[in-house]
């Protein structure tokens, strides 16, 4: 069980996070610390229908397991990682992505939303133990029949709205296949540098468009923008603060 303080910590800190993400789409206007305070603000439900009516689909916060923490919304326990994921997945939406590779899902928050906008295939590449969580989460919030597992045949159906996700090992990055974008979130910098040169190597045989959002912080490993900025092979490149989280930069690669 989670202390009822760290609880309410957690609650405010989301709420911010919430209101943030509704700042970077435009669902909400922005608050210039220059001017007026505002004697008011949105509750949380506000800002869900602000979002909803800019994004035009209905949200859902998925919580299928106990004890998870977040604010409460009429859609459902909204926790940090989940808002993370919707702002990601509001990325892709904004490049038309149809079919996605994801490198590292965590528990699949990206690819839960990213359907939600209506990406048809979404790939992940990921190191067994995450992908089981990723898969299970994924399962649950979506249907079994939505999750494809390596060495699993594909089915004669496909799942109810198209949704289907494949996860596969490292050793079986899809090379011989083509995404409208590659994201990785969060990860890229805890690999060696070998390892991330490799993964490097690999997206540019598959995409034309690479996002990362990953901090800089790591004197061991590289940074994405020292692995990428400087590519002969990139066309175009945008560095951004990430919004949601102070510390972290969200990058962008056309090749």
């Amino acid at each position: 069980m989670v202390a009822q303080n760290v609880v309410l910590a957690l609650g405010k800190w989301e709420f911010d996070l919430l209101y943030r993400l509704a700042e970077a789409v435009g669902a909400h206007r922005c608050w210039d610390p220059q001017h007026e305070v505002p004697q008011t603000g949105p509750d949380t439900d506000t800002l869900i229908r602000e979002l909803e009516d800019c994004f035009g689909v209905e949200l859902e916060f998925p919580t299928p397991y106990p004890h998870m923490t977040g604010i409460q919304t009429s859609r459902g326990i909204a926790g940090h990682r989940g808002i993370w994921g919707l702002y990601a997945a509001w990325l892709l939406k904004c490049l038309g992505a149809r079919k996605v590779l994801e490198i590292g899902a965590g528990m699949g928050w990206v690819a839960y939303y990213a359907t939600t906008f209506g990406v048809r295939e979404y790939h992940i590449v990921d190191i067994p133990l995450t992908a089981l969580a990723s898969a299970h989460f994924l399962g649950l919030a979506r249907g079994e029949d939505s999750v494809r597992l390596y060495g699993e045949e594909r089915r004669e159906a496909e799942p109810a709205q198209g949704i289907r996700y494949t996860i596969v090992p490292p050793n079986t990055f899809p090379v011989d296949q083509r995404f409208d974008v590659v994201i990785n979130i969060d990860s890229m910098v805890e690999m060696s540098r070998e390892t991330a040169e490799s993964y490097i190597a690999d997206i540019k045989k598959v995409t034309k468009i690479f996002i990362s959002i990953n901090h800089e912080a790591h004197s061991f490993s590289a940074t994405v923008a020292e692995l990428l900025a400087k590519d002969p092979d990139v066309k175009h490149y945008t560095r951004n603060a990430f919004w949601l989280r102070r510390g972290y930069v969200e990058e962008v690669f056309e090749f």
